[in-house]
């Protein structure tokens, strides 16, 4: 690959692409632009089954677009 190419720069690219990709996390984003959000707030929203908000969430959190903060049993997220 020529030089002027940064493998690792692109193919962190393509990952932060990925977590992009699908509707439903652009949907929670935009929703936590607007303040920080439980889990039970963005499935009331959202009209979507816990499991694959907390899945989207999770995969958010993991890759460094949102925050986390626990208060008793809850996780708020922004």
């Amino acid at each position: 690959m020529s030089e002027r190419y940064n493998l690792e720069l692109y193919k962190l690219k393509a990952e932060l692409c990925k977590t992009f990709s699908d509707p439903t996390r652009l949907m929670i984003i935009s929703e936590l632009r607007e303040g920080e959000k439980s889990v039970g707030d963005l499935m009331a929203t959202l009209g979507a089954p816990q499991a694959l908000i907390s899945r989207h969430l999770a995969m958010l959190r993991n890759r460094g677009v949102v925050r986390a903060r626990r208060n008793g049993v809850n996780i708020y997220y922004s």
